[in-house]
């Protein structure tokens, strides 16, 4: 794994606070070839929860499939839904694309020029719904991901929704989803800086909080000044 990052080509943290990817590479995961992609694992909750991020860098006139965003996935590069700013053929946009036992499906890729621009800053989201199965006919156990997309602070669009298998989400061989940062410069024959300034797993309703419970024990007498031990 360490053969396909060089830390010298990119900025963790810092003053910004940020990760950036200087000179983004041609690899992709549709080739098994990704480089410059990072990933935790997420203990996923039952109920909706939202991947999030903020990324800024991409070229004023991106070229062929360039791109740079956001996946959750198996772990693997044969697994993964992603949401990226593309170059959808130099216009700009966004691409909503999964891939499942090593076939690519891409599910939406609409036209957006405002997502370009290296000053551009693009809020991305896959919201994954455990509770949701688009599919509930075909045959497969699978749990919806619906992708937005903003400019600049701007109100949120939705790109669509999928289907990603619900094993992917099953913690029980040890074993948790998969969420990361992904770009490419594939066929592009340029490069450019791809920033991502967080990366968030956030409840879409978070729980309410509840106060803790303790067990005192049994009723007891003590004398002033005496300390007393809770199990």
């Amino acid at each position: 794994y360490q053969d396909l990052y060089d830390p010298g080509q990119m900025t963790v943290g810092g003053a910004a606070q940020v990760l950036t990817v200087e000179n983004v590479p041609a690899g992709d995961a549709t080739n098994d070839d990704q480089q410059y992609a990072f990933q935790f694992g997420v203990d996923a909750p039952s109920e909706p929860f939202t991947v999030s991020t903020t990324v800024n860098g991409f070229p004023e006139s991106p070229a062929n499939y360039q791109g740079m965003g956001i996946y959750v996935g198996s772990g693997d590069q044969d697994n993964y839904a992603k949401l990226v700013v593309s170059a959808n053929g130099g216009t700009g946009g966004v691409q909503f694309g999964k891939e499942t036992g090593g076939g690519f499906q891409n599910i939406e890729q609409p036209d957006d020029p405002n997502v370009t621009g290296p000053s551009t800053n693009t809020d991305l989201q896959l919201t994954v719904d455990p509770t949701t199965d688009p599919n509930p006919d075909n045959g497969a156990d699978e749990v919806a991901v619906t992708a937005a997309y903003a400019t600049d602070g701007g109100q949120l669009t939705e790109v669509g929704t999928g289907a990603i298998p619900a094993s992917w989400l099953n913690t029980s061989d040890g074993t948790g989803l998969a969420v990361g940062v992904i770009s490419t410069s594939y066929q592009a024959g340029s490069t450019f800086d791809a920033t991502w300034t967080d990366l968030n797993v956030e409840y879409v309703t978070p729980p309410a909080n509840q106060p803790p419970v303790a067990d005192a024990g049994a009723d007891v007498t003590v004398d002033e000044g005496t300390t007393v031990t809770l199990d």
